[in-house]
């Protein structure tokens, strides 16, 4: 039996620099500090300078307020295992945790008082000590004070029963386990803006107009329950199987829909360690040679996914901030809307992986693994993008329809050597291929095939084909009568884009919506279809330099 029990308070201040509610970043202090003036000090006989527009940050660090976040974590964590004497390889293993994690933020913007000083020199650039007037800075725009609170409270309770067993030649292993796990989370924000006498960092010096509050809160709930089942199996060392089950269910759905059955299965073969092998000419240049291939079922219910929230099974019905006038005296009340149609069928994304492997190793030195897949991802969650006339009110709800498919393949090659007793050499290397392509998406009817994301990539992109920019006169009269760019007629110095198609589906004499075309099949870094990286490791006595290298390709950008 283990008992760890932890926790931890900190608290972390910094200058209040984003004006933003919500926001923890400095952004906003790095695009000041790009266009600083260079002539601009930013004290004179200790007095803050106005620079004009940009403001004075070093006076806004020191006197602009601040952001300060207290947060405390208890983790607690609860570990029995019991050995079952009479069973040998039978073992009986719990374990509980707990997390709880409480911050509050408190958070304060002020204006500062910036001095304006006499001028001089041929340009005007340089100041001179003559105070000529003051100013209030122009950030924040609205000073205020703000706290913000948050909880979050959540277990997992695992169980799990172990079996694990040497019988000659023959090694069997399994487990059955049980898996709980809740959460709960709340959070209040409170910001006063404005200051009728004095800005000071406590609420009662704020406005006490309610128009100047802004207050928010939520709270919410998830949690999920595991059945899990697994074999193992392996005989001396060669043939290799393993099969498992999960049976996961998830509070997104509704409970005729909550529970997902996903199982998968592996299996390998040690070639090096055949009797064959051992008779061919393979052995001392290839150590040791292994295939594998592998079938795995997944469910998806992240809960960071926006587009599978909680509830969409049910009826909902929110609290309108618009209101309507209720009898004769003006008198205004809130209204109740609609959260839309339900879809009680919802249920679990779900993706099918097959993969095939193998590995080696090439005079004791050299690895390689080579990794060729493939999944299918179905049962995707969308919204359905059909036409609907204007009388049915409502929009319809989201379905599990999309449907994905993607491959690829990975290679590694690797290189690790100790030379003499001090130094090893490690160098990996690694190039992967991925692709994908939407097998089933809706579409609107009326949509132009540019538009229609079946047959083409994830991330794909759309565009204009450009063709240059007028420079002379001789081009814009070139056109033909009436020719336009997005409605307006062409112009020197403005792109030129080619007019590919119309409402016809022919050119029609202006570039529009209809003139897109696909750009690439993949746009941005996140869609790149090509991947490598180095690693290069060197340890000296236990002294490590490490060095890193990666790269993307394949992609395009706008």
């Amino acid at each position: 039996v283990g008992l760890n029990l932890s926790t931890s308070y900190g608290t972390r201040n910094r200058f209040n620099f984003t004006y933003d509610y919500g926001s923890v970043d400095l952004n906003n202090l790095w695009g000041k500090l790009l266009y600083w003036d260079a002539w601009a000090p930013a004290y004179i006989d200790g007095k803050p300078v106005n620079p004009g527009w940009l403001g004075n940050p070093v006076e806004m660090m020191k006197n602009g307020g601040y952001w300060r976040s207290n947060n405390q974590q208890v983790d607690a964590l609860l570990n029995a295992e019991y050995k079952v004497p009479f069973v040998k390889g039978l073992s009986l293993k719990m374990a509980y945790s707990r997390n709880i994690d409480n911050n509050y933020i408190k958070t304060f913007a002020k204006r500062q008082l910036l001095y304006n000083f006499k001028t001089t020199g041929t340009n005007n650039l340089i100041r001179t000590n003559e105070i000529i007037g003051s100013t209030m800075s122009s950030e924040p725009g609205t000073e205020y004070i703000g706290n913000e609170f948050y909880k979050s409270n959540s277990y997992q309770l695992n169980g799990q029963i172990s079996y694990d067993q040497t019988f000659g030649r023959h090694h069997v292993s399994g487990d059955v386990i049980y898996e709980q796990w809740e959460n709960q989370n709340n959070a209040f924000t409170a910001y006063r803006y404005n200051f009728p006498l004095l800005p000071t960092d406590q609420f009662f010096a704020a406005s006490g107009n309610t128009q100047d509050w802004r207050n928010s809160g939520n709270e919410g709930q998830d949690g999920r329950l595991s059945y899990i089942f697994r074999a193992n199996y392996d005989y001396d060392g060669k043939y290799l199987l393993s099969a498992s089950m999960r049976r996961d269910a998830s509070i997104k759905f509704a409970p005729d829909q909550r529970w997902g059955n996903f199982p998968s299965i592996s299996a390998g073969w040690v070639l090096s360690k055949e009797t064959f092998y051992d008779n061919s000419k393979l052995p001392g240049v290839i150590d040791f040679a292994k295939l594998r291939f592998s079938f795995g079922s997944n469910g998806f219910d992240d809960p960071e996914d926006m587009n599978i929230r909680k509830w969409l099974w049910l009826d909902q019905y929110n609290i309108s901030s618009s209101t309507y006038y209720l009898g004769t005296n003006g008198t205004t009340a809130p209204r109740l809307t609609y959260g839309g149609i339900p879809n009680p069928g919802l249920t679990w994304e779900k993706s099918n992986s097959y993969n095939a492997g193998l590995d080696l190793i090439i005079l004791k030195d050299f690895s390689f693994t080579a990794d060729f897949w493939k999944r299918h991802t179905y049962d995707i969650l969308g919204s359905r993008i059909l036409v609907l006339p204007s009388e049915f009110g409502s929009s319809l709800p989201a379905e599990n329809y999309a449907v994905v498919d993607s491959k690829g393949f990975e290679l590694e090659l690797g290189y690790r050597h100790t030379f003499g007793k001090d130094f090893t050499l490690n160098v990996r290397g690694n190039f992967s291929v991925a692709t994908n392509e939407v097998i089933k998406k809706d579409v609107a009817l009326n949509a132009l095939p540019v538009d229609n994301p079946n047959g083409k990539t994830l991330g794909y992109g759309t565009g204009y084909v450009y063709k240059g920019i007028f420079t002379t006169q001789d081009q814009i009269n070139a056109l033909p009568a009436g020719f336009t760019f997005f409605g307006a007629p062409p112009t020197l110095g403005s792109a030129i884009f080619e007019d590919i198609n119309g409402s016809a589906g022919k050119p029609d004499g202006k570039v529009d919506s209809y003139d897109r075309v696909m750009l690439g099949k993949y746009f941005g870094s996140g869609s790149a279809p090509y991947s490598a990286g180095l690693l290069i490791n060197l340890n000296y006595k236990g002294i490590t330099l490490e060095a890193l290298f990666s790269g993307l390709a394949g992609f395009k950008v706008s």
